[in-house]
């Protein structure tokens, strides 16, 4: 896993093209000295270019190749052919860090010394994604598509909600309070000088019918809610005018049904992303759909995305999991996002900054527009449990390089432009030129990584 103490910029290339890549290091004890020559090697950790029939510890050396290379203003440039996307350790070691170079040397003595460069000598492994042409390009953005605040049922305000969003990483993040569309316009204006966090327009639409039906609209450009509270008589006719008309699923309730055919029509209508939240939440109680409904609207495409893991209990996420690869073996091959639906984001909430959603965007940032296109992963990062991610292999693959490598920086730059940004919306105006400062901080981060 590449160490904080050394930077591969960029850390993803293109694959199947010849990539040159900029390795650098922060510390004293295997700095890049120009004069000396280094070790490289590149390896491929899944498509091997060993045969098969090689594939043995002499094997590996004898096919492996050894650049012998020169820093330049004590940076390592090492040019390489990364076939296939895929993951790729890149190996960097030499024998001539000699420890007379220290002058502390001959005070401690050779022993102690010989001690002190094991590090260069055994050598560090750095890792580099190779991408494939469709995702090449894109910048991962790491959000949560499902969060309520104090304008309906939630604890605190959206601009303290968007700004926790920051602090534990998030690009993006979209308040859905129920019954209420874009309640966080304000907060959108307040925080509009932090570029690196996009407040997506969203609401949860309740049609009203004994509770059951919840569906996540994101980026519309009306209230859906508003449409069935304001025009309840014309909702109920269009209704009544599908009623044996439209093909009902066997096991579920025709009313229940037709609900959420309009539900669904009029989120496309206002031009929003159609997320089936949590269809295992609360087993049985009557805010639970049932396993038939839920699958029937996977099944049938009542929706755009599905959030396989968000607000439940473990129970409950593996359960919608479990949806989701029944979904896929029957040729139903749904986007996914992860969510919190968290109502709390200071202490109170188990899901907050645990489920995530990471989208693969094209240059504009278009959110919406990447779950749309399938570029989407769903992740949970329970406190105490391995990282999941769910969604297609490729991309389940290049998000856990991204966890290990990007992620953490990334993270650690927005934690301190985020606990700025909650004194910020505290009252601490102030602040407002540190924050920008960390968020270019960021900007430039991404560019270095991604080579943007």
């Amino acid at each position: 896993m590449s160490t904080p103490l050394f930077r591969v910029s960029p850390s993803v290339v293109p694959a199947d093209k010849e990539s040159t890549v900029v390795i650098t290091s922060a510390d004293g004890c295997f700095r890049f000295i120009d004069e000396l020559t280094y070790d490289v090697t590149v390896t491929p950790r899944d498509e091997q270019d060993v045969p098969m029939g090689e594939r043995t510890l002499l094997g590996y050396e004898r096919y492996r190749t050894v650049q012998h290379l020169h820093p330049v203003d004590g940076k390592l440039h090492v040019t390489y052919f990364f076939g296939g996307e895929q993951e790729w350790t890149i190996h960097v070691s030499t024998a001539e860090y000699e420890p007379y170079q220290n002058p502390m040397y001959k005070a401690y003595g050779e022993r102690y010394w010989r001690s002190r460069i094991h590090y260069p000598r055994a050598g560090v492994d750095l890792e580099v994604f190779s991408l494939g042409r469709e995702l090449y390009g894109t910048l991962p953005l790491r959000g949560d598509l499902h969060m309520h605040t104090d304008v309906s049922d939630g604890i605190h305000t959206p601009a303290l909600v968007a700004a926790r969003c920051r602090e534990v990483g998030y690009d993006f993040a979209a308040v859905t309070d129920h019954h209420v569309y874009n309640a966080d316009a304000e907060a959108r204006e307040q925080l509009s000088f932090v570029k690196g966090l996009q407040l997506l327009v969203g609401e949860e639409v309740h049609d009203g019918y004994v509770g059951e039906i919840h569906m996540v609209n994101i980026g519309s450009r009306y209230s859906v809610n508003d449409r069935y509270f304001n025009n309840a008589g014309e909702i109920a006719t269009r209704v009544e005018a599908l009623r044996g008309t439209v093909a009902v699923p066997d096991g579920v309730d025709e009313t229940f049904w037709l609900h959420r055919v309009v539900v669904y029509e009029e989120i496309k209508n206002s031009g929003g992303l159609a997320i089936f939240p949590h269809p295992c939440w609360r087993l049985g109680t009557r805010h639970h759909v049932g396993a038939k409904a839920a699958l029937a609207i996977l099944k049938h495409r009542l929706c755009d995305a599905f959030e396989v893991v968000g607000g439940c209990s473990a129970e409950g996420n593996h359960l919608q999991v479990a949806m989701y690869h029944q979904m896929r073996a029957e040729g139903v091959n749904l986007p996914v996002v992860g969510s919190s639906d968290t109502h709390a984001v200071l202490g109170s909430d188990p899901y907050f900054a645990q489920l995530s959603t990471v989208v693969f965007c094209a240059p504009d940032r278009d959110v919406v527009a990447a779950v749309c296109a399938g570029n989407s992963v769903a992740v949970e990062n329970v406190l105490g449990e391995s990282v999941r991610v769910h969604g297609e292999f490729r991309k389940v693959r290049y998000t856990h390089f991204l966890l290990r490598n990007y992620f953490p920086l990334h993270d650690a730059l927005c934690a301190t432009a985020g606990s700025m940004l909650c004194e910020y919306v505290l009252g601490d105006t102030a602040l407002q030129p540190c924050i920008e400062q960390y968020e270019q901080k960021v900007a430039d981060l991404q560019r270095e990584f991604f080579g943007l």
